[in-house]
Order: structure tokens, then C-alpha cells, then sequence
């Protein structure tokens, strides 16, 4: 009896870890290369089960609510020497932890194309919620505007930078890291801030 209990209760603790079928994630695509990106498409529910990435250079592509299975399959089509061209798991892509919105940067290394998915409330998301995305590899402080507080973003990591500059207005955005030992600004601007838009900066 106890052995029996035992057993079932484990299975559940399993089953439970498993990834749910047929997630929904909002997917928009960036690519950090201007080279040509491999073709993938995306698996959708409704009329079209399949929707192609577009890689956008300049900005984050518009979205695809895309079906996923715990991490975000990417596929291609493939032919087969009978010329059959059938349907394929080319490249798995980690999501974070309870993402609902992602955006999917890729770039090429070596010859190998790579992948990163970064969590973003892009849909409920206002002018003041910047997305910092830092792909250095060293720490870097931020500040917006006279009213923000800095920010740290550290290597490898993305944030939300709520800042303090009211819309229709512009501010001063500087950035700092530790360059050879002292502490130097290496990006300062002017940036629009823009009701109904919102800013994305990635430093690499």
C-alpha cells in the first residue's frame, strides 16, 4: 500500500515538472548582423499553422503569437533525396522563466547562427518603460533625463528602465562603463521621448 502511494506521488511530482503543449509566447524578431538570416517559420494556431520570422534590422518585427512546447522550436523545411519536403525542429531557443512576450534577437558567429530570447511587456508596456538589453561584456551605468535615477545594467543581462522625462519631450541619455580601470562615458545623446513609442537600447 505505502509502495503504491509512493509511486504515484512520484509520478506526479514528474509529470507536473513537464512543459505544458501549446503555449502561446508573443514573438517579435530582431537580428544583430546585417548579413542574411537562415529562413525559419514559426508554428501558429488558426488558418496558417505556419509563420515565417522576418528579421528586422532597424527594429523589433511585428508580433507572432507562436505555439511553444517549454522552449521556442524553431523549424525549416527540409527535401528529402525523393524530393519530399517535409517539416523540421531546426534550433531550440530557451525562453525566460514565465516570459508571455519575447523578442528573438539572432546573429551569426563563426558561421553558426545564435539566438537569444529577451522578455518583454511589449503590449502593456508605456513611452516610459525602456527595454536595456547588455550584451558587453562589462557592467554599464545609464541615465535618462535629470529627473531618472542611473541604472546598472550588468553584463548579460536586460532590464526595464522606468524613466522620469514626460512625453513630447527629449532628454540627455549618457552611459558609463569601466574602461582600462576609470570610469568613462562612452555614449551621449539626445533622445525623443515619444508618447505611444518606446525606446530599445542594446549595447554590444
Amino acid at each position: 500500500m505505502h509502495r503504491h502511494l509512493l509511486l504515484i506521488l512520484l509520478f506526479a511530482s514528474l509529470t507536473g515538472a513537464l512543459p505544458a503543449l501549446g503555449q502561446e509566447i508573443s514573438v517579435r524578431a530582431l537580428a544583430m548582423t546585417a548579413g542574411e538570416m537562415p529562413e525559419f517559420v514559426l508554428r501558429t494556431k488558426g488558418d496558417d499553422p505556419l509563420s515565417p520570422i522576418v528579421w528586422s534590422t532597424r527594429q523589433p518585427s511585428e508580433r507572432i503569437v507562436a505555439l511553444r512546447d517549454g522552449d521556442l522550436p524553431l523549424y525549416r523545411n527540409t527535401t528529402d533525396e525523393d524530393g519530399k519536403s517535409t517539416l523540421e525542429v531546426a534550433e531550440k531557443v530557451k525562453i525566460p522563466r514565465g516570459a508571455k512576450e519575447i523578442i528573438l534577437l539572432g546573429w551569426t558567429d563563426g558561421g553558426k547562427t545564435r539566438f537569444r530570447a529577451i522578455e518583454d511587456d511589449f503590449v502593456g508596456a508605456k513611452f516610459n518603460a525602456w527595454l536595456l538589453i547588455n550584451f558587453s561584456k562589462k557592467p554599464i551605468a545609464l541615465k535618462v533625463g535629470d529627473g531618472s535615477l542611473p541604472v546598472k545594467v550588468e553584463s548579460g543581462e536586460s532590464k526595464i528602465y522606468r524613466i522620469k522625462v514626460p512625453a513630447g519631450k527629449g532628454a540627455t541619455a549618457i552611459a558609463q562603463a569601466q574602461i582600462r580601470g576609470e570610469v568613462k562615458t562612452f555614449y551621449s545623446t539626445y533622445l525623443p521621448v515619444q508618447d505611444g513609442r518606446r525606446t530599445m537600447m542594446l549595447f554590444a
